[in-house]
This record gives C-alpha cells, sequence and structure tokens, in this order.
C-alpha cells in the first residue's frame, strides 16, 4: 500500500471517528480539545476527499432548506429536538475542511450568494444560542469557576495571549471589547490570566443580560463591565488601552468609519477575522461566515501586527492604530 492510500485510509478513519462524536455533543474541555485534535490531523492530511465534500455540501443542503424559514427569535429560543439535531448537525459538517478547489463548485452554483447570506445569519444566531446556553449553564452552577475552566479549552487562552502581546498590555490596563456576546470568554480571561479589566459591548440587551448575570456568578463585576451599546456608544471612545472588535460585529466597515471619527491618534485596536488556516484549504462555515470580511479601511488606521490562525487559535488577529490623516 503506497502512502497516498494510507492518508486516504486515515482521513476516511478521522472523518468517521468525528462522525460518531456529533449526536454525543462535546460536553468537557477534554471532548471538545479532542474534536480540535482531530479537525487538526485532518487539516494536516490535505482535508477530506471530494466524494466525503460532495457528502457534506449535500447534507448541509438538505438541512438548509428544511430550517431556512427559522426568524433570529426562533432559532434563539428553539425547543424543538429535532431543530435543534439540525441545527447541530449544520454546525458539524459546516468545519470539516477540504480543499479550496472544492469550493469553486459551491460558487458557481446559482444562487449560492443568497443561499450563503440566509445560511450566514442561521448559523450566526445559532451561535448566539450556543453562547447563551453556555453562559447560563455556567451561571446556574453551583461552582461556577470549576464549570467555566472545564468548559474552555487552551485555544481561548492562545487567542488572549496573542491578543495581550499584540497590544503591548499590561497586567493593569483597560480594554474595551466590541461586540462581547452573552458568555464574554474574552473578557473572563483577560482578567484571570492578566489582570486586565474591560469593558464589554453587546448589541442585543437580552444577550447583554445573560453576560452580565454570567459576570456576576465568577464574581467578577468589579473587573469587567458590560454595557448595552454598539460603536455608536460613548463608552469606545473613553479611555481605555486597546480597543477588540469581534468577528461577528458588523458591518466592519461602518464600524471602522465611525472609530475613525471618536478614537483619539495613538489609540491601538485588533479586530478578529475569520480564515482558513491552510490557504489550500477552507470550511463550509469559513465561506459562510465570511460575507464581512472583506471591506475597506479607513485610511486613518495603519496595521502593525498580523497574527494568522495556528494550529489552537481560529482567528486571524489584525492589529492596527489610529494615526492621522495625511
Amino acid at each position: 500500500m503506497n502512502k497516498k492510500n494510507e492518508a486516504s485510509i486515515e482521513v476516511i478513519n478521522i472523518y468517521n471517528s468525528l462522525l460518531s462524536l456529533k449526536d454525543k455533543g462535546l460536553k468537557t474541555k477534554e471532548e471538545a480539545n479532542y474534536f480540535s485534535s482531530q479537525i487538526n490531523k485532518l487539516r494536516d492530511l490535505g482535508g477530506v476527499p471530494f466524494e466525503i465534500f460532495q457528502e457534506i455540501r449535500s447534507n448541509c443542503k438538505e438541512i438548509f432548506y428544511s430550517i431556512k424559514t427559522l426568524s433570529e427569535n426562533e432559532i434563539l429560543n428553539v425547543s424543538d429536538i429535532k431543530i435543534t439535531e439540525k441545527l447541530n448537525l449544520l454546525r458539524f459538517y459546516s468545519g470539516i475542511p477540504f480543499s479550496k478547489k472544492f469550493a469553486d463548485e459551491l460558487h458557481v452554483k446559482p444562487g449560492f450568494a443568497n443561499t450563503s447570506i440566509l445560511m450566514n445569519k442561521i448559523m450566526f444566531n445559532d451561535g448566539v444560542r450556543r453562547e447563551r446556553m453556555q453562559a447560563e449553564f455556567i451561571t446556574a452552577s453551583p461552582n461556577p469557576w470549576e464549570v467555566f475552566n472545564n468548559r474552555f479549552g487552551i485555544g481561548y487562552e492562545h487567542l488572549v495571549t496573542k491578543e495581550y502581546v499584540g497590544a503591548n498590555l499590561k497586567s493593569n490596563a483597560k480594554i474595551v471589547f466590541l461586540g462581547s456576546g452573552p458568555a464574554p470568554i474574552t473578557l473572563i480571561l483577560f482578567w484571570k490570566l492578566f489582570g486586565v479589566k474591560s469593558i464589554g459591548v453587546e448589541i442585543n440587551s437580552e444577550t447583554a443580560d445573560i453576560s452580565r448575570k454570567l459576570i456576576n456568578s465568577l464574581d467578577l463585576n468589579d473587573q469587567i463591565t458590560i454595557i448595552t451599546g454598539d460603536h455608536f456608544s460613548k463608552t469606545i471612545v473613553e479611555e481605555c488601552d486597546h480597543l477588540i472588535i469581534a468577528s461577528d460585529a458588523e458591518p466592519k466597515e461602518e464600524i471602522f468609519n465611525q472609530l475613525a471619527e471618536t478614537l483619539p491618534n495613538g489609540k491601538t485596536l485588533s479586530y478578529r477575522l475569520v480564515e482558513p488556516k491552510n490557504d489550500n484549504q477552507t470550511t463550509l462555515a469559513t465561506i459562510v461566515l465570511n460575507k464581512e470580511q472583506e471591506f475597506i479601511l479607513h485610511p486613518s488606521f495603519q496595521q502593525y501586527r498580523y497574527e494568522p490562525p495556528s494550529k489552537n487559535v481560529l482567528n486571524t488577529i489584525i492589529f492596527i492604530r489610529k494615526q492621522e490623516e495625511l
């Protein structure tokens, strides 16, 4: 048996092992780390072959057409077990890596652009739903810190460490996070790892309230403040050492145009993008969730650091500094 055939068999075995996990769910940090390690192995081996890609595409298409009419509220508050299973399957299949050459098959399909926009909304709202569930689960626990530490793996810590170093922060620094969500893991880890205080800005009032309850359960009210607002909020321009823009915060171009008008010169920012770890590979989630990736950055911002995805970090991080326009 040649090496190519051996690799193909290994890819299929890894994919089958992931299939066995999809119904079980990832309830602990160890399970999540194992799942991530298997995905990384798939990437190292070049992603799944075309036959499995076709299977993934077909499954995602079938799931999408069965749930495409769901509203934001219906997804956030879903109670139907069958719909929940479909959302879980869509998330699973959309995270399997494959060759970028296969992606051309998607882009040439009639109506894919519109389908991608609708799928983006579904996957975004499902992501918020999952984060809300995580936040509420931790909040309701008799030992919130133990649950938090058991739920979130090393990837988050590496992401926060990259931002801490890239922004040249100190232990007494203060940051603002635009788009902090219901489970502000970034802010919690900034305090836990480095003693950095923060303000989270969340546009959805219900999501912000869930976040506040989580922060309170961890006894971090003096270290982390959650406000309901957006990039027009006054808090954004208050004194802080660094500003972080979440990958889900949109519309990017409008956000940066507004910040260009309000931030003082010299202020540093970082923003996260969802990009493949390998230039030759992608996932359906990356394709669908990237609709806001391409935008024109306001000329008053100058990039000074770039952190690509790594083994344990899913996001690309771009560091920029506000400068006086010439």
